[in-house]
Order: C-alpha cells, then sequence, then structure tokens
C-alpha cells in the first residue's frame, strides 16, 4: 500500500527536535502528570504535553491533541484509580489517548517503514531506548504512522517541550498555578514571539456524531408504516476484540458493534459491526431496520451517552420513547459471551 509522507526536510526537523528532547531525559526529574500546553502559531492548534519514562519503562512525550484529548489525558490520569476487573472493554477502550507521542525505542521496536526512513535521512542510531518512534494513537484503532500534516505540529512542540523542561529542571515549581481558574502553563504566540501564559481548561461542547439522512428514514417509516408493540429493547455499541484492516488506510482498527436485544424475552434481534465514525451512521439505521421488521418497542433502554446521542432522533422518528439507565444487565451479558467467544476463537492457542 503506498504512503504518503511528509518532506524529507521536516522530517529531518521532526528527528532532530526528537534526538534533542531525548538528550535531555526530562523523565528523571517530570512526572508524567506535569500538564503543560503548546499551542501552534500555524493554526491556533493546541497539544496538550505530558513527558513520561520515570517509570523506567517507556519513555516519551505524549501530545494530546485538542479538547479531545486532553479529556483523554483526564480519563488516564483518573484510571490509575480504577478496579480494571469492573471495567469493560469498551470503557477500556474509550480511556486510550488521543495523542501523537514521540517515543524512543530498541531498534528490534520498530517497523520496516521507520527504519527505511530514518536510512532515507541518513541518520542512524546505537544502544537501549534510543531510536526515535512517532505515532498517532486513537481510542478504537491500532497506533499508527503520523500524518504527514502532523510532522511540523509535532517538531514545533518537541522543541518547546525541550525548552521547557529545561527551564523546570532549574525551577521545578515552573508548572505550579497561582490561579486555580487557569491551571494550565501555556506557550504561545503573542506579537511573534512565543511567550509563558496560564490558560483554562479547554470548554468540552458536546461531541457531535454523523448521522444518518433523518429525512430519507421519515420516508422509509412513512412507507412502511411498522406496527407499534409494548416491547422494550436494550441497545449498546461496543468494541469487538479483534482488529480489522481498513482498506483504504491499512490502519488496523477495532470494530463496534450494535447489538439489540429483546428484554422480556432475551433474544437477539440484530447485530451490526463496523469500524470508524461510519458507525454512528449505521448503527441507528440498522436499529431503525430492526424497528421495521419486529415493530416498534416501547421503551428502548441505553447505557452510554453516544447510544442516546445517535439513537434519540430516529427512536423520536418511530416513535419509541429511549431512557438511559446504568446498567443493561440482560445485553452486557449476552455481550460478554460474545466477546470471550471472539477472544476465544482468535487465541493464539485458539
Amino acid at each position: 500500500m503506498q504512503h504518503t509522507e511528509a518532506p524529507l526536510a521536516e522530517l529531518r526537523e521532526l528527528y532532530k527536535a526528537a534526538e534533542e528532547f531525548r538528550d535531555l531525559s526530562p523523565w528523571s526529574y517530570m512526572a508524567d502528570t506535569d500538564l503543560f500546553a503548546v499551542v501552534w502559531p500555524e493554526n491556533g492548534r493546541t497539544g496538550y504535553c505530558s513527558v513520561f519514562g520515570a517509570g523506567g519503562e517507556i519513555f516519551g512525550l505524549a501530545v494530546f491533541l485538542g479538547t479531545r484529548g486532553f479529556r483523554s489525558f483526564q480519563l488516564q490520569a483518573s484510571s490509575q484509580e480504577l478496579d480494571f476487573s469492573q471495567v469493560d472493554d469498551t470503557d477500556l477502550m474509550e480511556r486510550l489517548p488521543y495523542a501523537l507521542m514521540a517515543t524512543f525505542e530498541d531498534e528490534s521496536d520498530l517497523e520496516p517503514r521507520d527504519k527505511e526512513q530514518i536510512t532515507r535521512l541518513g541518520l542512524d542510531y546505537h544502544g537501549t531506548k534510543a531510536w526515535p518512534l512517532f505515532r498517532l494513537h486513537e481510542p478504537g484503532y491500532a497506533p499508527w504512522y503520523v500524518d504527514p500534516e502532523d510532522v511540523p505540529f509535532l517538531a514545533f512542540v518537541l522543541r518547546e517541550a525541550r525548552s521547557l523542561a529545561s527551564r523546570i529542571r532549574e525551577n521545578p515549581n515552573l508548572l505550579e498555578p497561582n490561579d486555580a481558574s487557569r491551571p494550565i502553563f501555556t506557550r504561545r504566540q503573542v506579537d511573534g514571539e512565543m511567550v509563558d501564559a496560564w490558560t483554562e481548561e479547554p470548554f468540552e461542547e458536546t461531541r457531535r456524531y454523523p448521522l444518518p439522512d433523518l429525512a430519507a428514514l421519515k420516508n422509509r417509516i412513512r412507507f412502511q408504516k411498522p406496527r407499534h408493540t409494548t416491547a422494550t429493547w436494550e441497545v449498546d455499541y461496543f468494541y469487538l476484540p479483534r482488529m480489522l484492516v481498513r482498506e483504504e488506510s491499512g490502519r488496523p482498527a477495532f470494530p463496534r458493534v450494535v447489538m439489540c436485544v429483546d428484554k422480556a424475552t432475551g433474544r437477539v434481534l440484530d447485530t451490526h459491526a463496523a469500524i470508524g465514525d461510519g458507525f454512528y451512521r449505521e448503527a441507528p439505521v440498522r436499529v431503525l431496520e430492526a424497528m421495521l421488521r419486529r415493530g416498534v418497542p416501547r421503551k428502548i433502554l441505553v447505557q452510554r451517552l453516544d447510544v442516546l446521542a445517535t439513537l434519540a432522533p430516529v427512536a423520536e422518528l418511530a416513535g419509541a420513547k429511549l431512557g438511559a439507565v446504568e446498567q443493561l444487565d440482560l445485553l452486557d451479558g449476552l455481550k460478554r459471551d460474545l466477546v470471550a467467544d471472539i477472544s476465544d476463537r482468535y487465541s493464539p492457542e485458539g
């Protein structure tokens, strides 16, 4: 598969910035909870940065991307207090970082594409944890190569992070805020120069999900005139523990499934899997198709905000009441059985 790469000059700058950051070893005196922000002057894009490596295993810089990335940093921090035996795979997947990461690895940890890139640049590295590796991390996907447009952004952030880390080595309290309403130490450009600032936590807007063609769905309901029933359904979305490769990009991803269950009978009414944000367009349509075949239930129970947000327009069109609950006892059990079956089927011993 053909991969698009950034110009060699931009890649050289990225590797140079990574080398200088690595040589400073900021993880020897900074914790991964020491968050700071860098605003890219080119377009105002913000990276929320965390230096990791104090544990002595993985070394590098995580650049959490925008508001979504900041929230994923918060979820990562709160995950340290979780009992993971009580958290399902979908919740764990949603807690994965949304970030660009520059890490320093052994040569054996690099993919052939990484080594080829380093060779083309005329670079060479020796020793353990010395080889720069750049990846995009995103919930629902395997870590993937950095897009060309992200290369200059990541190089800029690495340079700013190194400069700031040098100052923190001399002043360990630099990131401690004086004003609780503006807790994030931020590097941003003012009048052409990068300056220090204290900024608020980013405001989390309501996430907008891609929706199906509601007008077309309304016409289907009007044409097919589905009967209404007294049934209660449980509906949920969840990830499968088996990665598939997206043909257009070659990037491995975890499929998401929508499952509909009749609460009274325990019968699975429909399941459907898809990859990426297109899932949010397809899932409500599949639920509606199940209603057209089996009758519109009186009530649909859900337990996740994304399910509530994406099903609400379709439920309203069909005339079904949507209700949020803390747990879907019946569906959760069926989901665990399905996930366990797939895990066993594709395990190395299976």
